[in-house]
């Protein structure tokens, strides 16, 4: 159509063309039209069409996932006369190599065609055992023997299968092995651009404190245990009904309440040891000067940059970190990354208007009856916190949240008007532990203790008060917590409590600052959130400031 996308035509100089033919993909094992084999090998390239694909199936997927076995695709429309297109995708197109339309055929491998083809056997070979892996029932010794595998194959696809397994690990919780795959790509192929890539999760991984603490909670028996038992008596607060409280998420339908007399395991002892934490941390500089050296420009980036500042804090050297946000103030456009380096100037002088976001965590006068009710007298005096989509066209289902916390719990209210449309159900069934909430009205929480704006903990909870959990995009973190639901003719309510010993073995004090990130998702709605910009994939960096009110002020 020649009245479509002007400016295409007259600025760019395009010409109107017809459509030939459209194909669709089909999902999973589907057959279609026509089907392509992945493991195909071109006699050009000497690679299989998987690895052909590789590259940018990572970067639409945003991790390294291998190809399935067969890709399928239904014709749609075919304006080839005489049936010559349904053969297969380019039949009855006169598409010349080298032409408008079609690259130039590259010189053939020849008499390497045979040495592709094994090296592409085991590289499949290399794939099935990548798919076993996702049991997560292999060890170290495991990684060991799929690294001196991957000696056989050229340094770019032994490089790609070894950021695989790396992801595979992350995904599964198991850090310390994906830190070895990523730690195998640097040192064997420095080279490959996936090295940069390694190093980058390297320095985020061993600056983060969320990446510590999660590595060494599974050790920690004073930590974790947590209990509520229903208070033997409430002064100045009547009890709820037996049929509303507190549920631990994930847990069955039996409610136990957590009141003024909740029994809770508290942290003690020193959970990280600082021989341990200093090694952490020296090895993030180390990355990070790696980086500098190979790809100085990247060495620059924010995604580097501030974690690198994090590792300078906790090593007793703020000035560094100061110099790098001071330089980021004066060198970067006016974007989300810009207001974080000028927040974090902000924390340390105060003198001026934040320039993010700002909510305060108010300091709780006693324990929070969890019934979704939210009638304590904190939380009636506290400030709440409005989220509003992008453009402001949310009147209808307007959303607020609320933060405080004690010595033992960080607790978190929410107050949601239905959106227009939407069935809501109240949720009678026992909550699933790690429930998919991909269809209901949510609510998550981005928590990143350590302000380095690449790691965080995520927690979601729906409007029938189900939830899910991820540290750092790992569904596998499972921290204990308490939630309450209450849903309304008009809104749903929730009330949740969440051990600090879940989030950090530092304990936050008056004035101590996180970062924080509020949003709520309604599928076929809209996004809600409290900072910009925000995506229902979370941005780190588009998160505002959580200041702990101190206890003096709560008087």
């Amino acid at each position: 159509d020649p009245g479509q996308y002007p400016r295409q035509i007259s600025d760019a100089g395009l010409q109107v063309w017809k459509v030939q033919k459209v194909y669709s993909t089909l999902l999973g094992d589907q057959s279609g039209t026509t089907n392509i084999n992945t493991a195909q090998l071109s006699a050009q390239s000497g690679r299989t069409l998987a690895e052909l694909a590789a590259a940018a199936r990572g970067v639409l997927g945003g991790e390294a996932t291998p190809s399935p076995a067969t890709v399928g695709f239904r014709l749609l429309v075919n304006q080839v006369p005489q049936q010559l297109g349904e053969r297969d995708i380019f039949s009855g197109l006169p598409l010349s190599p080298g032409g408008e339309a079609r690259r130039a055929v590259h010189e053939s491998a020849g008499n390497n065609l045979e040495a592709a083809k094994r090296e592409a056997q085991l590289r499949r070979n290399l794939q099935a055992i990548l798919t076993q892996a996702e049991d997560g029932g292999r060890d170290g010794r495991f990684l060991a023997d799929f690294g001196e595998q991957t000696r056989q194959l050229e340094p770019s696809r032994a490089a790609d299968v070894l950021v695989q397994l790396g992801e595979r690990y992350q995904r599964q919780g198991r850090w310390e092995l994906a830190a070895e795959c990523f730690e195998l790509v640097v040192e064997r192929y420095p080279k490959s651009t996936l090295a940069t890539r390694s190093l980058v999760w390297l320095v985020q991984y061993y600056a983060s404190s969320e990446a510590a603490w999660r590595m060494r909670a599974s050790q920690q028996h004073t930590i974790q245990q947590v209990t509520a038992l229903q208070p033997a008596r409430r002064p100045a607060i009547e009890p709820a009904p037996p049929s509303v409280g507190a549920q631990p998420a994930g847990a069955a339908a039996v409610r136990p309440e957590i009141g003024a007399r909740a029994d809770v395991a508290r942290a003690g002892g020193t959970v990280v040891g600082e021989g341990e934490l200093q090694t952490r941390l020296a090895k993030a500089c180390g990355y990070a000067r790696q980086i500098e050296q190979l790809q100085p420009g990247l060495y620059g980036e924010p995604v580097v940059r501030f974690p690198l500042a994090v590792a300078h804090r906790q090593q007793g050297l703020p000035g560094q970190a100061q110099k790098f946000y001071m330089a980021l103030r004066h060198t970067r456009p006016a974007d989300a990354w810009r207001d974080c380096a000028l927040g974090e100037l902000w924390l340390v002088d105060g003198k001026t208007e934040p320039p993010k976001p700002l909510c305060t965590c108010l300091r709780a006068q006693g324990k929070p009856y969890l019934d979704g009710k939210l009638e304590e007298p904190f939380w009636q005096r506290g400030k709440t916190v409005a989220l509003h989509s992008p453009v402001r066209d949310d009147e209808a289902w307007g959303c607020v949240v609320m933060l405080a916390y004690d010595e033992e719990f960080l607790y978190w209210a929410v107050s949601c008007a239905r959106a227009p449309g939407r069935k809501y159900v109240p949720g009678r069934e026992a909550r699933p532990r790690d429930a998919d909430l991909a269809d209901q009205d949510r609510i998550e929480l981005l928590l990143d203790v350590d302000r380095d704006f690449a790691t965080y903990y995520r927690l979601a909870v729906d409007s029938r008060g189900w939830t899910a959990e991820s540290c750092w995009n790992d569904g596998s973190w499972n921290p204990q917590w308490f939630v309450a639901q209450a849903l309304e003719q008009d809104t749903w309510t929730v009330e949740a409590a969440i051990p600090l010993a879940e989030l950090t073995s530092q304990l936050p004090q008056a004035q101590t600052a996180w970062a924080v990130g509020l949003q709520r998702i309604v599928p076929g709605v809209g996004i809600q959130s409290w900072t910009q910009p925000a995506t229902t994939a979370g941005r780190p960096e588009g998160v505002g400031s959580l200041v702990f009110e101190a206890a003096a002020s709560a008087q």
